[in-house]
C-alpha cells in the first residue's frame, strides 16, 4: 500500500525566510508542472466546541496578506468560520511529491473585493450560487431547478442557462418523473427550454468507464449491465428530448463546437445537420432520419479515387454522373419539401438527416454535402459533417 517519495529532499538551506515566497515558488512549480488543478486545497473547519470538517476549495490568490478563498456567508465553513475564524488548508501535489500545511486566522475579504469575484463569474456560476442554499437540505431537485429558473428571469442575463443532471442525481434515478414534472412546471411559466440528451455506444461507454476506473452510478452487476439499466431508466426523457448528440466519436472541443452550432442561432428556426457515416461502423446514435445510399456505385474500386475523401471534386463529379444519383436525389428532395415544414410547424427545433454508405468516405460524403446546399438554397438552416471520412 505505501510507496516511497524521493523525487528530492528539503532542506532549510533550500527554504526562504519569507513563507509566502516560498509558497510562490512551490506554486509555480506545480503550475508549470500542468497539475490538473493546482489551485485545488483542502479547508479545513470547527465548531468553537471543536468538531472539524473538511471539504475542497480552490485557492483564488495569495500575498503578504494571506491566502484568499470565497465561500456563502450561509453555508457550513462560513458558519463555522463565523463562529470560530480560524483554519487550516492542505495542499497536495502529488505528482510533484509535495504537500504544503497552511494554518492561522481567517478574515473576511472586502465587500468590493467579494462582489469583484461574485460578477466575474459566469451568469449561470451565479445564478446556481444564489439559487442553492448552501449546506440546507432542500425538498427534490424540482425545487432548486425552478429557483435557478425564477432567478434567470429577473437576471441580467435571461436568454442563457444550462442546467446539467444525469444519474446520479440521487432520487433522480429511482423517479425520472420528478424530472419530467420539473420541466412541465418550468414550460408552465413561459419559459423556452431546450432539452438537449447525450448519449453515446455501449462499447464507447465502457471504454470510458474502464479507463477513469470509476463505478458506474446505476447500481448493476457489471457495466454493461449498468448502462442497460440507465438506457432503460431515461428511455422516455431521451424520446422528448430536442437535440440528442452522440459523443461516441466526439472530443471535448468537437462536442462544443457542435453545442455552439446547435445554439448559436436558435431564434432562427429548425436547425438541420445532414451527415455522412459508413454502416460498416454502426449507425449514429442521434440520427432522425437515415438514408442509404449504398446501391451507387463505390469510387472505393476505382484505384484513382481510392484514397480521395467525397469533399474531393473528383469523386463529386464520378458519384453525381452515375444513373440513378440524379433521380435519388430528387425523390430525397420531394420527401424534405413535405416533411420539413412539418416539422417546423410541430415547433421541432433540430433535425439530424444522416446519409450512409459502407465505409463513410466517398458516396455518403457527396451525397451529404448536396445535400445541405439545397436545404441552405431553400432558405433552412443546415450544417454537414462528415463522421467516418478520415477512418481508413
Amino acid at each position: 500500500m505505501r510507496r516511497e517519495y524521493t523525487r528530492e529532499a528539503l532542506t532549510e538551506a533550500d527554504v526562504d525566510a519569507d513563507p509566502v515566497v516560498q509558497f510562490g515558488r512551490w506554486f509555480e512549480q506545480a503550475e508549470q508542472a500542468g497539475l490538473l488543478e493546482p489551485t485545488a486545497m483542502t479547508l479545513a473547519t470547527a465548531t468553537p466546541d471543536g468538531r472539524p470538517s473538511a471539504r475542497m476549495v480552490l485557492l483564488r490568490g495569495f500575498d503578504e496578506r494571506g491566502f484568499c478563498f470565497y465561500t456563502n456567508h450561509e453555508s457550513r465553513k462560513g458558519v463555522e468560520l463565523a463562529a470560530n475564524p480560524r483554519a487550516a488548508l492542505v495542499f497536495w501535489w502529488g505528482e510533484l511529491e509535495r504537500q504544503v500545511r497552511i494554518e492561522g486566522p481567517v478574515a473576511p475579504t472586502s465587500r468590493a473585493e467579494s462582489e469583484a469575484y461574485f460578477h466575474s463569474r459566469p451568469s449561470g456560476s451565479q445564478l446556481s450560487a444564489a439559487a442553492s442554499p448552501q449546506s440546507r437540505v432542500i425538498q427534490d431537485r424540482a425545487v432548486l431547478e425552478r429557483r435557478v429558473a425564477e432567478l434567470a428571469m429577473v437576471g441580467r442575463d435571461r436568454t442563457r442557462v444550462a442546467l446539467v443532471m444525469d444519474a446520479r442525481g440521487g432520487a433522480f434515478t429511482a423517479d425520472v418523473s420528478e424530472l419530467s414534472a420539473a420541466l412541465d412546471q418550468l414550460r408552465a411559466q413561459d419559459i423556452n427550454l431546450r432539452v438537449v440528451f447525450l448519449e453515446a455506444s455501449d462499447e464507447v461507454l465502457i471504454r470510458r468507464f474502464e479507463a477513469t476506473r470509476r463505478r458506474h452510478p446505476v447500481g448493476g452487476e457489471g457495466v454493461a449491465e449498468s448502462i442497460a439499466l440507465e438506457r432503460d431508466l431515461l428511455r422516455e426523457l431521451r424520446a422528448d428530448a430536442d437535440l440528442v448528440v452522440d459523443t461516441s466519436d466526439l472530443n471535448v472541443h468537437e462536442l462544443r463546437a457542435k453545442i455552439l452550432g446547435a445554439f448559436a442561432d436558435e431564434a432562427a428556426g429548425l436547425l438541420i445537420t445532414v451527415t455522412s457515416f459508413g454502416f460498416k461502423y454502426g449507425l449514429p446514435l442521434d440520427a432522425d432520419m437515415v438514408v442509404d445510399v449504398r446501391f451507387l456505385p463505390n469510387p472505393h474500386w476505382v484505384p484513382e479515387l481510392r484514397p480521395l475523401p467525397g469533399t474531393d471534386p473528383a469523386v463529386r463529379d464520378y458519384v453525381l454522373a452515375q444513373d440513378g444519383t440524379g433521380l435519388f436525389m430528387a425523390r430525397l428532395e420531394a420527401l424534405l419539401e413535405v416533411a420539413l415544414p412539418g416539422y417546423v410547424q410541430e415547433g421541432k427545433q433540430y433535425l439530424t438527416v444522416a446519409i450512409g454508405c459502407t465505409g463513410g468516405k466517398h458516396r455518403s460524403v457527396v451525397l451529404a454535402e448536396e445535400l445541405a446546399g439545397w436545404l441552405t438554397d431553400k432558405g433552412y438552416r443546415a450544417h454537414v459533417a462528415h463522421r467516418d471520412v478520415e477512418r481508413e
